[in-house]
């Protein structure tokens, strides 16, 4: 088909030529050469149909703000030369189709360069940024790709220009590569940064050597940096933050931020995260970070002998559709004194269904012990789990008021790198969402935090924490005036009501309720006569002793040495 605008603008390549004396190398080159400027003349149907904020700042429309909304990127003109693109948004916003046409665009401006693309994990690249609804293979027009090999994450385009697929899993796989541009997929979440330090960033060293950046917000110590550096020097490093309400083009992303919105609430911090697309460097008085649980992450493979394993549930006072779902952790620590966590088996039903998934992971990861909450279910959850298996050793315990008290103990530690995730982030991703908005400061009675409970509680059975008061054992009691808790050994009056704090408030309050469970409780059974026996033991030894230990200890009181023992293992050969 002719095309007089092409023509105008190259009019030396259309002088007429015989092409049957050219080799077909020169053939092939010189087709990819025209193809590359016919796409770098022409726009793709991309330009015409994304928002503003979705085109790569050195486009005329990228700082113009948007006709409906009027939002735009805050940048005063275009950046012709730049380098680093982040593009950090709330879900839903359109990221990865952004991404997916900026990599498929650069690879058909110029023949024979290489687009890196780049995931935190293979399935990653393959599922969302290749083959994923709005991955490239979707995005491409007809005719534009030739050829994908998926084995190796290879996709060619007509032009001779290759995009290749890198997992972010092995710091070493980029290493030697001679990319012009890249895409990088959810760098927040990478789990090793040497990936992008050491590998990618000098890989880039053809072409215009371009990197963009497609992430939801997530505080790690790359992205800190990046956004740093685009503070200091726009003309290369370049912002541009977009909220998931500024896709209004999309169908169902009013449904999913309406959802959103009704279950952590406005204003939280995971609203502002997931939907607004903010950065939160710090969050006041977070008791945990995103930072501690990336950097300690491990593999299975990585994880040494369990001593000993729990299984934790914060069950569910109802089975509705609207009702909370039941916290279900497994965690486990291992013979260097860390604690791990092995599996979030959370779930929304039945207490029949909750008490399957409750008797699968005891068993799957033969557990020691079942911990739970009795909390407003009062004698319910003990039944229904011993109809399932009366063998399983339950220990129920009184959650205390405040959830802040609870987690607070555990904090430390995974700061100090002695809690590790165990497996891919996404396993955890709900987890360490509602792990991270615990604060000091915010109880969060309302807030539905059922897997992040259950957690708490595993680790706190695994610490030798159990549901002992933790205000008392940093040495807080009950003010006698008023009833507010003073510190016994700093306080000298109550800052409430200004009772002095006197020997008899330092004194054990025998009216304080004790919730601290013996630890005998996680290792022994008793029995209704109250003998303790190992969990090993189906029936309590003294009430209903062993033959064979009796007959041992008859034998070695009446002093009968010399004779046959009877045992299971020489009964045959004591009879011959």
């Amino acid at each position: 088909m002719y095309n007089q605008g092409f023509e105008l603008a190259f009019p030396w390549r259309c002088v007429a030529k015989d092409f049957s004396k050219l080799s077909p190398e020169m053939k092939a080159r010189l087709r990819a050469e025209i193809l590359a400027m016919k796409a770098a003349a022409e726009p793709r149907p991309w330009e015409t149909q994304a928002y503003n904020k979705q085109l790569p700042p050195d486009h005329p429309r990228h700082r113009l703000p948007d006709p409906k909304t009027g939002k735009a990127c805050g940048c005063e003109r275009p950046y012709a030369d730049w380098e680093t693109w982040l593009l950090m948004t709330g879900r839903g916003f359109g990221k990865t189709l952004t991404g997916a046409n900026w990599a498929l665009s650069r690879g058909l401006s110029e023949p024979g360069v290489w687009v890196a693309v780049c995931a935190p994990t293979f399935a990653d690249v393959k599922n969302t940024c290749f083959e994923g609804p709005s991955g490239i293979k979707n995005a491409a027009q007809p005719g534009e790709i030739i050829d994908h090999n998926k084995n190796d994450l290879r996709i060619t385009l007509r032009n001779g220009s290759i995009i290749q697929g890198y997992s972010a899993e092995k710091a070493e796989s980029i290493r030697g590569a001679n990319l012009g541009y890249c895409w990088f997929d959810e760098l927040g979440i990478i789990r090793y940064p040497e990936f992008y330090e050491a590998g990618l960033l000098p890989a880039l060293r053809t072409s215009k050597g371009q990197l963009m950046i497609t992430t939801t917000p997530r505080n790690t110590k790359l992205l800190r940096e990046i956004i740093k550096e685009a503070g200091k020097n726009p003309e290369k490093f370049h912002f541009t933050r977009a909220t998931s309400a500024e896709n209004w083009k999309a169908e169902g992303v009013g449904k999913m931020i309406a959802k959103v919105t009704s279950k952590f609430g406005e204003g939280t911090f995971l609203e502002r995260q997931e939907l607004q697309g903010e950065f939160i460097a710090e969050i006041p008085g977070a008791l945990f970070q995103f930072e501690w649980f990336d950097e300690f992450r491990v593999e299975e493979h990585e994880v040494p002998e369990f001593r000993r394993v729990v299984v934790a549930v914060d069950p569910a006072s109802s089975s509705s559709i609207k009702s909370d779902e039941t916290g279900i952790a497994v965690c486990a620590e291992g013979e260097d004194q860390h604690l791990y966590t092995l599996q979030d088996c959370s779930l929304q039903g039945t207490p029949d269904k909750v008490m399957d998934a409750l008797v699968d992971a005891y068993y799957r990861w033969d557990a020691s012990l079942v911990v739970g909450e009795k909390n407003g279910v009062g004698d319910y959850f003990k039944g229904m789990l011993y109809q399932k298996d009366p063998y399983i050793p339950l220990k129920l315990i009184q959650a205390m008021n405040s959830k802040k008290i609870r987690a607070q103990p555990v904090s430390p530690l995974a700061e100090q790198g002695r809690i590790h995730m165990v497996g891919d982030r996404f396993q955890f991703e709900e987890l360490e969402r509602q792990l991270c908005a615990l604060t000091s400061y915010d109880d969060r009675v309302k807030a539905h935090d059922d897997r992040a409970d259950a957690w708490v509680y595993a680790m706190r059975e695994l610490c030798g924490f159990g549901a002992v008061n933790y205000k008392e054992i940093y040495g807080f009691s009950a003010c006698k005036g008023c009833g507010d808790d003073v510190h016994v050994y700093i306080d000298k009056r109550c800052k409430s009501c200004g009772t002095p704090v006197t020997e008899q408030t330092k004194a054990v309050d025998p009216t304080r309720k004790k919730s601290a469970i013996r630890w005998s409780a996680a290792y022994y059974r008793t029995c209704p006569n109250g003998h303790e026996y190992p969990l090993k033991l189906k029936v309590c030894p003294e009430c209903s002793p062993d033959p064979n230990v009796y007959m041992a200890q008859v034998m070695k009181v009446s002093g009968n040495f010399g004779g046959p023992q009877y045992t299971p293992k020489n009964w045959f050969s004591g009879r011959r």
